[in-house]
């Protein structure tokens, strides 16, 4: 009798392990990601020396090479890429798209997704944090177990954490989404 609330805790943890992972992983967009390939990259029928890089399915581009190429000056500041030119042999350079299309861009069914997916796995982790809560307050009682209840208080303060994360992910993408249905 005494093994079952060992058991749920193994349970919960695997949940929870599996639910914080989760949030990790989609948090970290292309870094850390490997390089999977390299792509020549051609401009106006010719082949440039540089090559274009392809991670986590997304094809990476040379900027300062492309930018020399179109006569664009680029700065780095901050974390922040700056070009600063409109104009390329006397033809302007097209503006940023905030289309759902364009690069780095989520459309309107894939944020959907996403937010029935944090949708899940939020559901999924508050039941983990009230389980092991649970838990706790049934060996709280326990003198024996204080320190097992001390453990289980850090697994659900990490769980809580994560679910905080989860909220604020979620959170965003229901901004992007609105602002990419008005």
């Amino acid at each position: 009798m005494k093994r079952v609330p060992y058991i749920l805790l193994g349970m919960l943890v695997g949940i929870a392990l599996t639910i914080s992972a989760g949030a990790y992983a989609a948090n970290s967009g292309l870094i850390g990601k490997k390089i999977t390939a390299e792509v020549p990259i051609v401009l106006d029928g010719k082949k440039i020396s540089e090559k274009g890089s392809v991670a986590g399915g997304t094809t990476l581009l040379p900027v300062r090479s492309l930018a020399g190429l179109f006569g664009a000056d680029v700065k780095y500041t901050d974390g922040t890429v700056y070009l600063t030119s409109t104009e390329v042999g006397g033809a302007a350079v097209p503006e940023a798209t905030t289309s759902p299309t364009a690069a780095n861009q989520l459309t309107e069914e894939e944020l959907k997704k996403k937010i029935a997916d944090l949708d899940s796995r939020i559901e999924m982790a508050l039941l983990t944090y009230n389980e092991t809560q649970e838990v706790i307050d049934r060996m709280s009682t326990d003198p024996n177990a204080e320190k097992e209840v001390e453990r289980l208080q850090g697994f659900n303060d990490q769980t809580k954490a994560s679910i905080e994360e989860l909220q604020k992910e979620k959170a965003d993408l229901e901004a992007q989404l609105k602002a990419l249905q008005q």
